[in-house]
């Protein structure tokens, strides 16, 4: 499922197939505590990646990483 904000783009992100996330998880679950912030496309994440979209001059013939 794409981020709400950016529907044309496909973001990678931390499944539950990785060993880190279920490991996490699971300790946190375990304390009543919500997954980790950076198992999600967060707002600043999907903000850059429309500036981008909307601006592609800014980033012509560049990678853009943002983690």
């Amino acid at each position: 499922m794409p981020p709400p904000l950016l529907p044309e783009l496909r973001f990678h992100l931390a499944a539950e197939t990785v060993a880190l996330w279920g490991e996490t998880e699971e300790a946190l679950e375990a304390q009543g505590l919500p997954p980790p912030f950076w198992a999600f496309a967060w707002a600043g994440g999907q903000a850059l990646g429309r500036y981008v979209l909307d601006h592609p001059a800014i980033v012509a013939n560049k990678r853009v990483l943002d983690f």
